[in-house]
């Protein structure tokens, strides 16, 4: 036990100091991905429509992240020069809710490192769901590849241990017997069988 709490807190270390490496980046992601593109000027097209003039924005660099994919848009990454452009954008993020870019929803997150996004692509689900219901949405937050329940943190391989009431198939059940039916085949569906599973093993 003693020995899996240091492997785990090692493991939290190693992320984190990857994570602040990447303190000047946001990911970008529905941006249509075109042949011969040039990412930056993509960007710029959203930075209007969030009401921000990128003339007083200086990037770095940008690039697509990721092995390319036909049938997907790859994310991009954007590298600002400094600290407060990016922070300013990211904080403006929520400009973009009610609009589409390029004709689809843009969405601008963290530039997190592959690990930690593994972690988050398990819980996020969760705490999509929960945020919809008024009796949950106020006990539970995302923070960096953690969940927190009402100030309590599990990580990723822990949703089988999570309160009852925020587990997907509890919070689908109680809206809607149809609802699991519903979802089946996609990410939340999976995710859902996923904690089932932990849960039987």
């Amino acid at each position: 036990k003693i020995q899996q709490q240091d492997n785990e807190r090692m493991l939290d270390r190693l992320n984190l100091m990857e994570k602040q490496q990447r303190a000047k980046n946001l990911v970008f992601s529905g941006i249509p991905e075109e042949s011969g593109e040039k990412c930056s000027d993509k960007l710029e097209t959203v930075l209007w429509a969030m009401d921000i003039d990128p003339g007083y924005i200086v990037l770095d660099f940008t690039y697509r992240k990721g092995k390319a994919e036909a049938k997907f848009s790859r994310p991009i990454v954007a590298v600002f020069q400094y600290t407060e452009d990016r922070d300013y954008i990211f904080q403006k993020r929520f400009r973009l809710k009610d609009k589409r870019v390029f004709d689809k929803k843009i969405f601008i997150e963290e530039d997190f490192p592959s690990a930690m996004e593994n972690a988050r692509r398990i819980l996020r689900p969760i705490v999509t769901k929960a945020k919809q219901s008024s009796a949950l949405k106020k006990r539970i937050k995302l923070v960096n590849d953690k969940l927190v329940i009402d100030r309590k943190t599990y990580r990723a391989e822990d949703i089988a241990i999570i309160p009852k009431a925020f587990s997907l198939r509890a919070q689908c059940e109680m809206e809607n017997e149809s609802t699991l039916a519903f979802l089946e085949g996609t990410r939340l569906y999976r995710t859902i069988i996923q904690q089932d599973l932990s849960i039987k093993g």
